[in-house]
């Protein structure tokens, strides 16, 4: 326990750090999105591969990524019933962020931390549908609710998860996986140390992009998209662990992720949309400490 509890102090240390440097100046304006890039392009990247490359999957895992898709469709349509009366603005703020978890840049260095390379393994599964959501479906689905002129199209939504690196990446060990095809020892000679420092950047970027300051307005709709996560993770949690016929190591993996906080992309996508950036990234800020919090009492 008291390990546990020290590897959670040091992820919040590093989000405290980037947060602290960020408003002494230590960091351009800039730097957030640099640091960003650097982790979705590169470090979270490399750490894919590693995770698979350690292990070999079975073919029955693979179901995970239908369930990681199956649990963003469940919470989108959580915030589409919780909106349905409201403007058309607050129905999308709601649908694309009572949906969409933050795995690659929040929960995978976390599990990364606690469970090692097989539990990376099982959240990727996991990623891979919540990616199809986040990197473009989600804005799909609010287009076709909403009924709008743009509605969905396919060619758009395919270029958005093109163009996806970690997304790209997945399919590609996904590919080998199925195949059976062993990644290479010189390849994770060079991914090794570059996926290691993922956890510290993905946590120190946290930081850069952490805000928590909104009026009164935008904290209620905060309030009650957070509410409607923490109501979602419990129901599908306990349908998880207690239904889902994987052993007990992937069951716990897949609690754990359903407790991850609001998707870093959330607020672009958001903003896309036409609703409210600034309630989204709020509510992906408020949810990481959340989410930190709930993620270590479960471990």
């Amino acid at each position: 326990m008291a390990e546990i509890l020290l590897k959670a102090l040091s992820f919040i240390l590093i989000i405290a750090l980037g947060y602290i440097l960020k408003h002494k100046g230590f960091f351009a304006p800039q730097d957030p999105r640099v640091v960003s890039n650097i982790v979705l392009n590169i470090t979270f990247p490399a750490a894919i591969i590693n995770s698979f490359a350690a292990i070999k999957l079975e073919l029955s895992l693979f179901s995970i990524i239908l369930i990681g898709l199956l649990c963003n469709i469940l919470m989108f349509g959580l915030g589409y019933l919780l909106a349905r009366r409201k403007d058309e603005k607050t129905q999308a703020l709601f649908m694309l962020n009572v949906a969409g978890f933050n795995i690659g840049m929040f929960t995978i260095p976390f599990i990364q931390n606690f469970l090692g390379i097989f539990g990376v393994a099982i959240t990727s599964l996991f990623d891979i549908g919540n990616a199809i959501m986040v990197t473009g479906g989600g804005l799909a689905l609010v287009a076709v609710v909403l009924k709008r002129k743009e509605a969905a199209s396919v060619g758009a939504t395919l270029r958005i998860l093109r163009s996806s690196m970690p997304f790209v990446t997945y399919m590609l060990m996904l590919l080998l996986s199925v195949l059976q095809v062993k990644i290479p020892s010189v390849v994770t000679a060079v991914t090794g140390p570059i996926g290691a420092a993922n956890p510290f950047l993905a946590m120190l970027m946290v930081g850069l992009l952490l805000e928590i300051r909104a009026d009164r307005e935008r904290l209620n709709n905060a309030a009650k998209i957070i509410t409607a996560r923490l109501v979602g993770a419990v129901v599908l949690a306990a349908v998880i662990f207690y239904l889902l016929p994987f052993s007990f190591e992937v069951r716990r993996v897949l609690v754990l992720v359903v407790f991850s906080p609001l998707s870093g992309i959330a607020p672009m996508m958001t903003q896309r949309s036409g609703a409210d950036s600034g309630v989204s990234s709020l509510v992906a800020s408020i949810t990481v400490i959340i989410s930190m919090v709930i993620m270590t009492g479960l471990l």
